[in-house]
């Protein structure tokens, strides 16, 4: 009885093709150390993998809709304790609470975000500038150079060079 239940088919079927999704990832990765032999078949291994996923998003999909068609006789009742939970003050308070907590710890990610970026932009900037300053520094030493033969004899003789 139980075996013949949407619920089960379902979620056997969800988890035999996320089983076979990470085999297909496992065996991408060992084929692919090893891939001048089997090279031909590493595309289809992509493919597979896709259709693995899509059977595992199908039977999630037949669970979820089998639960719900169990759930609908209880969806009155569910609705009636959300909306008893959500009418207390004090759910309202912590949810307003936790908004305001969401709301603060989002911006801090953000800013520690930029600040990493503006990091990451000051060293790319200093790596220009001292790769512009070599670059400025060869091509001033290539206009000082002596411009043929007699030029270097007579540098060399001045110690100039």
């Amino acid at each position: 009885m139980l075996a013949d239940s949407r619920t089960m088919k379902g979620g056997g079927a969800a988890g035999v093709a996320t089983l076979g999704a990470a085999g297909v990832e496992v065996a991408q990765n060992v084929l692919a150390e090893t891939q001048s032999a089997i090279l031909p078949l590493v595309p289809y291994l992509d493919t597979l993998r896709w259709v693995f996923i899509a059977v595992a998003l199908g039977g999630i999909a037949v669970t979820i809709y089998a639960r719900a068609r169990r759930l609908e006789a209880g969806a009155a009742m569910i609705g009636a304790l959300i909306t008893g939970i959500a009418a207390s003050p004090w759910v309202r308070a912590a949810l307003r609470y936790g908004a305001i907590a969401l709301a603060v710890l989002l911006f801090l990610l953000s800013i520690r975000r930029a600040g990493e970026r503006a990091g990451r932009l000051a060293e790319r900037l200093e790596t220009t500038e001292k790769a512009n300053d070599v670059q400025r520094q060869m091509l001033e030493a290539a206009a000082r150079r002596p411009r043929d033969r007699d030029e270097l004899a007579d540098r060399l003789r001045d110690g100039r060079f």
